[in-house]
């Protein structure tokens, strides 16, 4: 970031931890800035909606404070989208026979682990292999 302007390093001696203070130049506050003004795009939203999330109060115009945080809400709202058609997709999609006793094991153990409920399903088996049935020839 030096190289870029966007921040100075002091030449004094680095501390114990070998830290040397770095200062925001005006161009890495104007570049700062954009970013923060920028939409908000990306397939981690979750780690860029943390960052602005840290640093909005540092936006001095309560507006723009609105306008990032609004862009979060825009961006994670369209991504809940996108992950409820994939639900959807899945809900939808047909198990085949030969994996339906896999399928019934993984998601009683998802539910069980994920404390959707405290008690074991009845007629739960240990295994997908101890219930499991050879497939039908085709």
């Amino acid at each position: 970031m030096p190289r870029s302007g966007t921040v100075t390093v002091s030449d004094a001696a680095a501390d114990a931890r070998g830290s040397k203070p770095y200062t925001v130049t005006d161009a890495g506050r104007r570049a700062w800035r954009e970013w923060m003004l920028s939409p908000v795009t990306g397939g981690d939203i979750e780690t860029i909606a943390l960052a602005r999330t840290f640093f909005v109060g540092l936006l001095d115009e309560r507006s723009e404070r609105r306008q990032v945080v609004g862009a979060i809400r825009a961006r994670v709202e369209s991504h809940l989208a996108e992950l409820d058609a994939v639900a959807r997709g899945v809900d939808a999609a047909e198990i085949p026979a030969e994996f339906a006793d896999v399928f019934a094991f993984s998601a009683r153990r998802w539910i069980t682990a994920s404390g959707r409920i405290s008690s074991p399903i009845p007629g739960a088996t240990s295994s997908p292999q101890a219930s499991m049935r050879k497939a039908p020839a085709r």
